[in-house]
């Protein structure tokens, strides 16, 4: 019985009174059966009825629970990585019951990279840095925020699933990344320009995929999902190899670094960032719009196309027939080097990562608070 008693301990208000209903529903059946026994002396002996309706109250809707809320959670937490605000937020309104757990369990889920990552919803989306670009929105942090202040201890909370998600440290690895993934680019461009066949610049693509493939191979727990600076310097790359690749929008090299090597990057991209290129970054910058949330947008041929899932059209794959332009349009070609490419993402990319380093630097503030108390 001591294993009944803590189970019931960690269930919820709401899950306690289903547990009740079923208790009320077997006793009732057990009243059925003991005058069925009355009725009929050569039906099996009451004691081994009794016997097994007992084993049923105790064991069966236990599981049974604990499966529905876990089934839940990672519902939930495919609902954060997939950057799908509008359905995280309405599983947390219609679940009161078990806000508690959908805020505070973990749960490995794969975001549409094909990245293992395991956290709570939380340190999901800031992994992913799903916050705000400008002040009026409300983006998945911000939203998730509200609810996690709702919980009795919410403040500690928040706090101690943001120090686990940035441990101290963490920004010797991101370092150390940006300089591996620095190297595997500038090897790939090089290779481009120093290429004299179509096989030497399809091997070196090959490489770069392989070598990018492999971020995915371990489980995330901690850190930021994907290094988002890795495409601004492609960008920066493409500028400044047009002219030593052809100096023109069509020539073999420039194309083979603008889909193959960039849109090859941009397969990597979270959620968050691919819906803030299907709505153009340019028009959140400059138009002041918010973040609509969508995956699909149009391609220089004028037809919809979707970012996510990968692959959705065989027939025209984001890596190998085009890339994603900051315009909001999936280019086969991109037709000039001026530049303001990068200097628009970096904008875009630079002002969402302070939000969250400002995020951690307020809470880790108050977790220093919630230790000393």
């Amino acid at each position: 019985m001591t294993g009944v008693r803590n189970t019931y301990s960690n269930m919820s208000l709401e899950e306690l009174l289903l547990q009740k209903e079923e208790i009320k529903q077997q006793k009732q059946a057990i009243k059925a059966e003991i005058n069925s026994r009355i009725q009929n002396p050569k039906s099996k002996p009451l004691k081994r009825q009794l016997s097994e309706h007992s084993f049923i109250v105790t064991t069966t809707r236990i599981p049974t629970m604990q499966f529905t809320v876990q089934a839940k959670v990672k519902q939930f937490l495919q609902f954060i990585v997939y950057g799908n605000q509008a359905e995280a937020e309405m599983m947390l309104k219609s679940n009161t019951g078990i806000l508690y757990e959908l805020l505070t369990q973990k749960a490995e889920v794969t975001d549409y990279s094909g990245r293992k990552i395991l956290g709570t919803a939380l340190q999901l989306a800031m992994g992913a840095k799903d916050v705000r670009y400008r002040y009026d929105d409300e983006c998945m942090v911000e939203m998730l925020m509200k609810y996690y202040q709702k919980l009795p201890d919410g403040e500690a909370v928040i706090a101690a699933q943001i120090a686990e998600q940035f441990p101290e440290g963490y920004e010797k690895q991101e370092v150390e990344r940006r300089k591996r993934d620095r190297e595997a680019l500038n090897k790939v461009i090089n290779a481009i320009g120093d290429s004299r066949s179509y096989k030497e610049r399809d091997n070196a693509i090959e490489d770069f995929f392989v070598y990018l493939k492999s971020q995915t191979d371990e489980t995330i727990i901690s850190g930021y999902h994907f290094n988002d600076q890795l495409l601004i310097e492609a960008l920066k790359l493409y500028d400044q190899n047009y002219k030593r690749f052809g100096d023109d929008w069509d020539t073999v090299k420039n194309i083979y670094c603008w889909r193959n090597v960039i849109g090859n990057i941009e397969r990597y991209l979270t959620a968050c960032d691919a819906q803030a290129f299907c709505q153009g970054i340019c028009n959140i910058i400059e138009d002041k719009t918010k973040l609509t949330r969508t995956l699909t947008c149009q391609s220089d041929r004028g037809a919809a196309v979707k970012f996510y899932p990968l692959d959705s059209d065989p027939r025209f794959r984001l890596g190998e027939d085009y890339a994603a332009d900051v315009t909001g349009c999936m280019d086969t070609l991109l037709a000039d080097s001026s530049g303001y490419r990068a200097e628009s993402l970096k904008t875009f990319l630079d002002k969402k990562h302070q939000r969250c380093e400002q995020l951690c630097s307020s809470i880790n503030t108050n977790l220093r608070r919630v230790r000393a108390y």
